[in-house]
């Protein structure tokens, strides 16, 4: 799952708060030294994601900077779509959806969404690479 090593820069093309619309933010993407995690420098907190060759399985790991945290699982691609599934949030943090669609190796559209008791909140960005 080398796919996100390097530099993304992105968009957002969908938030829940409109004035979040076109801002932009960047992705930077590596593999540790030992090779076995993947780490994504995300505008907010990291991501490391790991394969977890027992269970068949990709898990994305994302650490916050406000101590939020989520843990969600994958099979890994099926053609150019990642499909990940929420197993685990802080507090009462409702599970969601991620979906990254390859539109190239140089560009990706990545979506989250989660029900909340206000309704579905939904992201979306587009990433291109540097």
């Amino acid at each position: 799952m080398t796919y996100f090593v390097g530099i993304w820069h992105c968009t957002y093309t969908k938030h829940p708060d409109p004035k979040m619309i076109g801002q932009k933010y960047s992705i930077e993407g590596a593999t540790t030294k030992d090779g076995y995690w993947e780490l994504l420098d995300v505008r907010d907190g990291e991501i490391h994601i790991a394969r977890d060759a027992a269970a068949n399985r990709w898990t994305f790991i994302y650490l916050g900077n406000g101590g939020d945290y989520s843990i969600m699982s994958t099979p890994g691609w099926v053609g150019k779509t990642l499909t990940l599934k929420e197993v685990l949030t802080y507090g009462s943090a409702p599970q969601g959806t991620a979906t990254f669609e390859r539109e190239s190796d140089m560009q990706f559209i990545a979506r989250y969404s989660a029900r909340t008791a206000s309704g579905v909140d939904s992201f979306a960005s587009r990433c291109d690479r540097v």
